[in-house]
Parts: structure tokens; sequence; C-alpha cells
């Protein structure tokens, strides 16, 4: 299939992550759930797209109970700044996280990324096909 475009989805909700494969099923989807496991692959891969969420597998959140401050380490905005110096640097980043000020920091590191909040996309903009 020529139009098919190769995705990263970055993201730890089941949920999310069904809706990821009904709506983009024609493409090549990668899918991961943890920071290291999507640093690995953007160092190594190169993708048309990716969706890139902020907390993931509960690290930013333990990290809120533990020490009362959002760390960085696991989260989405590691993934940032490992794209920014990968063969993704140009590659559209889609930042669908629900957390305003960790998808700030995102767009602090990736130029190219932009925000939509997970239940706002229309695929159609989102997804040129080739």
């Amino acid at each position: 299939m020529s139009n098919q475009m190769r995705l990263l989805i970055v993201e730890d909700s089941q949920a999310r992550i069904d809706w990821f494969i009904n709506e983009f099923r024609e493409h090549s989807l990668t899918i991961v759930k943890t920071a290291k496991e999507a640093i690995e692959l953007v160092t190594k891969y190169k993708f048309d797209v990716i969706f890139l969420d902020h907390d993931l597998e509960d690290v930013h959140y333990k990290s809120l109970l533990d020490y009362g401050v959002a760390c960085k380490e696991g989260t989405g905005y590691e993934v940032a700044k490992h794209i920014k110096n990968s063969i993704n640097d140009a590659v559209p980043v889609i930042v669908h996280s629900m957390n305003y000020a960790g998808t700030e920091n995102i767009k602090s590191v990736l130029a190219n990324a932009i925000h939509i909040p997970f239940g706002m996309f229309d695929k159609s903009i989102i997804i040129k096909k080739k």
C-alpha cells in the first residue's frame, strides 16, 4: 500500500491504544508504552508521524506522589529530547497528552510538535496520504 504511513504511538492507556489501532488501521503502527521503548525506536527507525503522550507507565504519577513534584525522566519530555537528536528530528509530533504543563515542556524541545488533546483529533487533517 503506497499511501501507508509509518506511525509511532507512544501511549500507556490500553483504551487509547485500542482507539489508535481502530482509527489508523490502514497505516503501519508501532505502539510502545514506555519512554525507554520509545527512545530505543526513535534512535533506530524513521517514522512519518509520532503521537506522543507525556505521562507514561505510572512514572510521572509515582513521582508526584513520592516527591510532590513532576519528574521528567520516563515521560514524553524525555522522549522528545531524544527525538530532537535523532533521525526523526523533523518528523511531525502530535502531543496528545491532557497534561498541559508536560505538553509545554515537550513543545519547548521540539519545534515541530503540536498539541492536540486526545479525543480532539481530526484524522483527515493529521494524516495526509502520500
